[in-house]
């Protein structure tokens, strides 16, 4: 559910900056795939797993 509730937005803006450029086919999924991927692995997952610390470790002895 997470991962939904980061990527999801990123798909739709993604979807919207690319589409002016008409992309061919194979370079409109390479960077559609990549800048997700990235911006998932070194900023958004990051920051929204500190966001959620607590939530993700609520029932837990000694968390937090």
């Amino acid at each position: 559910m997470v991962h939904a509730v980061a990527l999801l937005p990123q798909v739709i803006v993604l979807a919207f900056a690319l589409a002016p450029l008409r992309l061919p086919f194979l370079q409109n999924g390479a960077a559609s795939t990549a800048i997700p991927i990235v911006m998932l692995t070194w900023v958004v997952m990051p920051n929204l797993t500190r966001l959620l610390y607590a939530w993700f470790y609520s029932g837990r002895e000694g968390a937090g």
